[in-house]
């Protein structure tokens, strides 16, 4: 069950964070790990963290960007979003806080099992994709590079499959916005900024490894990120679109794509409330809008407005294949 949050200063002036988990599967140093704090230092340890890093005769580099991006709030922010976050985590059975060892490669299959049977039961719940979010984005990071160095994968989830769980975990947390602005630190005036930094950053991963496939001569694999590129727009514009048009479940305001809705389970019910908004307002443009982005041929829409005709008829002539040997 999920447990219900603790009542929390977060976000009130002088409340004390704490420490965000790293994901265990996350190579690379966190500028929190080059300067040697933790989450919540005040502009004064970071200084003095700086400086004592200076004097012991580490890269000067690495330490003056570390402390750029933690002398930034906004920044600062991105980097904390890619971490577990106690205030969120907390809602989450078993609980990657208190047990860290549930994220490790051995027992992390059953921990992503338990916590979307969670999400499902207490949809919606977007503090709780965001723990997802953050599990499915460094497990596919780590996949893509075993894939990149011809390791085993540390998953046995297809690499796609991976990508499209983060999609729709990441679109559903920042189409919820109310949900999360103000809160763990992040306050209302660059929870905008913050929201698109991600979405950033996502794109630019997608981008890395699309690159990286071409320069290695699989252009049908560079193409496939490309299409997961148009796959987080499509979902986060549809997260958009259903949070403004007011669908709900009996728990809750619903804000997610496309990806997220199939998961839960959810997609048929949506599509009828769409259908019964329309009887009642025919005209309503941002409905009929929302119908095209919920139908099966949502992807090849997206192509469309994208302007790749020639990928949308692949698409269709792949989808009538598949069909005729079904």
């Amino acid at each position: 069950m999920l447990r219900q949050a603790a009542p929390s200063a977060v976000g009130d002036p002088g409340s004390e964070l704490r420490p965000g988990l790293k994901d265990p599967l996350q190579s690379e140093q966190t500028p929190y790990e080059i300067l040697g704090l933790t989450r919540g230092a005040a502009g004064a340890d970071i200084q003095k963290a700086f400086a004592l890093g200076v004097g012991k005769g580490k890269n000067v580099q690495k330490l003056t960007l570390a402390k750029k991006v933690l002398q930034s709030s906004a920044d600062r922010a991105v980097i904390d979003l890619f971490h577990y976050m106690p205030e969120w985590a907390d809602r989450l059975t078993p609980n990657p806080i208190l047990q860290p060892d549930i994220l490790d490669v051995p027992r992390r299959g059953a921990t992503v099992q338990a916590w979307e049977k969670q999400l499902k039961t207490g949809f919606p719940d977007p503090l709780a994709a965001h723990s997802l979010a953050v599990l499915w984005y460094w497990w596919v990071i780590r996949a893509e590079e075993q894939r990149s160095q011809g390791k085993k994968l540390a998953s046995i989830i297809p690499v796609d499959e991976m990508w499209q769980k983060a999609i729709g975990c990441w679109a559903m947390f920042l189409a919820n916005h109310d949900f999360w602005s103000g809160t763990a630190g992040i306050s209302r005036d660059i929870a905008t900024q913050v929201g698109t930094a991600v979405i950033d950053r996502l794109n630019g991963r997608l981008q890395e490894w699309g690159q990286k496939h071409k320069g290695n001569g699989s252009a049908e694999l560079a193409g496939r990120y490309h299409e997961l590129e148009l796959t987080l727009a499509h979902e986060l514009r549809t997260a958009r679109q259903i949070g403004s048009a007011g669908i709900r479940t009996p728990r809750g305001k619903v804000a997610c794509g496309l990806l997220m809705l199939q998961q839960v389970d959810l997609l048929e019910t949506v599509r009828q409330q769409v259908e019964s908004g329309l009887q009642r307002s025919p005209s309503s443009e941002s409905l009929k809008k929302l119908r095209q982005a919920l139908s099966p041929y949502s992807s090849i829409s997206a192509l469309i407005e994208n302007n790749e005709p020639q990928a949308a008829l692949d698409t269709i002539e792949a989808r009538r294949k598949k069909k005729s040997l079904s």
